[in-house]
C-alpha cells in the first residue's frame, strides 16, 4: 500500500464571503493534482475535514455519530462539506482509498485568538500586564462545544495512519470528547489560571445570531477502530494555552 496523504483544505484570511470560500476550496484539486502523479491502486488519502459540517443536525441536543446528515452552516464549513464530496467521487475514479475525520474544536497552544479558547487567553494576558481594564469581553456563555486538546486530535490521525488498510474506504470517523463545555465554564477554568481578579462582561460584537446551542459529537467509531480515547488533561491544556498567550505579549512587548 502506498503511504497516506494527508489532506485538508486551507483557511484564509479574507473580508468577502466569495474569496474565502475560493481559499478554502481551492487546496482541494492542488492537493489531488500532487497526488495523482505518485498515487497507485489501493493508496490511501486522509481528508481532516471538520464536525462544523453537521451544522443544523446539532439541533437534537445529543452528541452526533458520523450517521448524522451534514447540514453545514457558513463558508468554512460548507468547504470542508465540499471537500468531502468532492474527494469522494475524485478518488472513487483513481482507486485511492479516503478516510474523513471530522475533528470538532482543538486547543493548544499557538492557536489563532479567532478561536474562542485563545481569544479569551489573550485577554487574560492583557489584563494580567495591565496594559487593558481587567474585563474580559465574552460571546454566549450559555453555547456548549466539544473540545479536545490538539495532542489527542494528532494521536487520532497517528491511529488512523497506522491502521492503513484495515480502515475501510470512505470510512467517515469523528474525533471529539463526547462531552460538552460551556463557553462558562471554560471562562470559570480559565479564571483559575490567571493571576489577577478580572470581570466578565458580553459583548454585542461576539454575539452569533444564528448559535447552535449545543455542538458534540460521538467518536465511538474511532475507539473500536483504534482503540483511541481522549487522555490528555484539560486543565493543563488551558494552561498551557494562557502561558503561551503571556510569552507572546512579552516578546511583543521586547
Amino acid at each position: 500500500m502506498a503511504p497516506p496523504q494527508v489532506g485538508s483544505a486551507s483557511i484564509c484570511e479574507s473580508p468577502t464571503y466569495a474569496s474565502r470560500r475560493h481559499c478554502r476550496v481551492q487546496p482541494v484539486p492542488h492537493v489531488l493534482a500532487g497526488l495523482e502523479p505518485r498515487s497507485a491502486p489501493g493508496a490511501g488519502f486522509l481528508f481532516v475535514s471538520s464536525g462544523e459540517v453537521y451544522g443544523r443536525a446539532f439541533l437534537t441536543g445529543r452528541p452526533l455519530t458520523e450517521a448524522a446528515v451534514p447540514d453545514p452552516q457558513g463558508p468554512y464549513a460548507r468547504s470542508k462539506w465540499f471537500g468531502e464530496t468532492i474527494l469522494r467521487d475524485l478518488l472513487a475514479k483513481a482507486e485511492v482509498r479516503l478516510v474523513i475525520l471530522r475533528p470538532f474544536n482543538q486547543i493548544g497552544a499557538g492557536q489563532d485568538e479567532r478561536f474562542v479558547v485563545p481569544s479569551f487567553a489573550g485577554q487574560i494576558a492583557r489584563i494580567e500586564a495591565g496594559l487593558v481594564a481587567p474585563v474580559l469581553a465574552v460571546g454566549n456563555l450559555a453555547a456548549e462545544r466539544d473540545f479536545l486538546p490538539v495532542g489527542d486530535v494528532v494521536r487520532a490521525y497517528v491511529d488512523l495512519i497506522g491502521r492503513g488498510l484495515d480502515i475501510a474506504d470512505g470510512s467517515v470517523f469523528n474525533v471529539a470528547s463526547g462531552r460538552p463545555r460551556s463557553i462558562a465554564s471554560v471562562v470559570d477554568d480559565l479564571r483559575r489560571h490567571a493571576r489577577v481578579p478580572f470581570e466578565v462582561r458580553v459583548a454585542p460584537d461576539r454575539m452569533r445570531p444564528s448559535e447552535i446551542p449545543v455542538a458534540a459529537g460521538d467518536a465511538t467509531r474511532l475507539t473500536e477502530a483504534t482503540g483511541w480515547t481522549p487522555k490528555a488533561d484539560w486543565d493543563a491544556a488551558l494552561a498551557d494555552v494562557l502561558e503561551h498567550a503571556r510569552a507572546t505579549l512579552g516578546r511583543s512587548a521586547r
